[in-house]
């Protein structure tokens, strides 16, 4: 293996940035105990597959020996890709354990060769994560790539009506983080303010109208993000991609060809979320959907109803994870219910949860009793102009506003 690495480190030189990654299967085959020798090959297929679903189609990887997996990054630097890297081994530790531990899990980086030896660096996900909570600056070349042409011209000027885009942060409820910004477009009108696509647009709003709006949030909010990167800030941003949008290849397109701009240094960081499917979709066309946005960022999620019965479909079909809002600030029988149905569903299915429309402690209570996985809503943080550092925040601060 060391000469096949040295091969790819040479190569580097012609590459403005990229890294080489190594994750191992240590901390499974401890957990596993003796079932490790009856499901290793499982794991070992279920690893490539999720390496196949997060890279690239400029990225490559390979396994060495028993339980190794070396990935070469064609342009994220280190950080980014070992943050990736330790959420894919998350990820196997919560599909095969139901439960991940952070602590255990380590990602080795070859950081260079020195006198024909190969340096490695090796670093903890809990590593990785307070890492991004402190926004730690970023390597120089990585600063280069975001200060590029690709967002000098506007992709298109936004309505004369203006909207804007805000953001409400989410809860991460297992590790008590604020990790996540969720954007969305807000159009104020005297003290009222209107949101959504149904609002803002109307009920009759033709496909074009949706893409446009959609268009100009992202737009908007990548920009917002990189000015925010150059400061050294990091969270997570969930973006919205309607069914209008990309439904038809001419509009997809455009979709594409706006986030196909977004510099790599910033897709790992990015969850696209999709919204109004139509009830009942089929698999294979969710799929197409899916598919076509997953190159661009870490995520693709769906956004659905608590009482949806789609989520097979959704997990079928590629999907990590499921929004829901609740529909009012009363938590009656009924939404616990559908809440706790939701949320059980969805966990079975290997899907993460997150929901909306949290404005009561009530609210928060029953969604993390349900074993929903991520909060957001008034109770958890207010909208804002500019997202914040990714911070911790305890339980007992909930409803005191996003950083106090």
């Amino acid at each position: 293996m060391n000469d096949r690495l040295r091969s790819i480190l040479a190569g580097r030189s012609h590459v403005a940035a990229g890294s080489v990654q190594m994750i191992g299967l240590d901390s499974l085959k401890v957990k596993l105990g003796e079932r490790w020798t009856a499901v290793r090959s499982k794991v070992l297929t279920l690893a490539e597959r999720l390496l196949a679903d997060v890279l690239s189609p400029h990225d490559v990887f390979f396994r060495h020996g028993e339980g190794t997996f070396v990935i070469v990054f064609a342009q994220l630097g280190n950080r980014e890709a070992s943050l990736i890297c330790g959420r894919i081994i998350e990820d196997l530790q919560r599909l095969l354990l139901g439960e991940s531990d952070t602590s255990t899990i380590q990602v080795t980086s070859v950081v260079g060769i020195v006198d024909g030896t190969l340096h490695l660096q090796a670093t903890s996900l809990d590593e990785l994560l307070e890492a991004v909570a402190k926004s730690m600056a970023r390597p120089a070349s990585e600063q280069q790539v975001s200060s590029g042409t690709a967002w000098a011209e506007p992709w298109r000027s936004v309505p004369a009506e203006a909207v804007e885009v805000m953001y409400q942060p989410a809860w991460d409820v297992t590790r008590q983080v604020l990790f996540l910004y969720i954007a969305r477009a807000r159009r104020m009108r005297g003290n009222h303010a209107f949101w959504g696509t149904g609002t803002l647009l109307g009920t009759s709003a033709n496909p074009m109208e949706v893409l446009d709006l959609d268009l100009v949030i992202i737009q908007g909010a990548i920009e917002t993000y990189l000015e925010l990167y150059e400061n050294r800030f990091r969270f997570f941003l969930s973006l919205p991609v309607h069914y209008e949008s990309i439904s038809v290849n001419s509009r997809r397109q455009q979709v594409i060809d706006l986030v196909g701009r977004i510099p790599a240094h910033l897709r790992p960081f990015l969850n696209y979320r999709l919204e109004d499917l139509p009830d009942g979709i089929p698999e294979g066309r969710l799929r197409e959907l899916i598919n076509c946005l997953r190159p661009f960022g870490r995520s693709v999620t769906v956004a659905t109803k608590l009482q949806s019965r789609d989520l097979p479909t959704f997990a079928a079909a590629g999907a990590t994870g499921v929004v829901a809002t609740l529909p009012g600030p009363v938590l009656t029988e009924r939404i616990a219910i559908d809440l706790a149905y939701f949320a059980s569903s969805a966990q079975k299915l290997r899907l993460g949860t997150l929901l909306e429309g949290v404005e009561i402690k009530a609210a928060e209570a029953a969604a993390t009793a349900a074993g929903i996985n991520f909060l957001a809503g008034d109770f958890i943080g207010p909208w804002t102009a500019v997202p914040g550092h990714v911070i911790r925040k305890p339980r007992h601060e909930l409803g005191r506003g996003p950083g106090t």
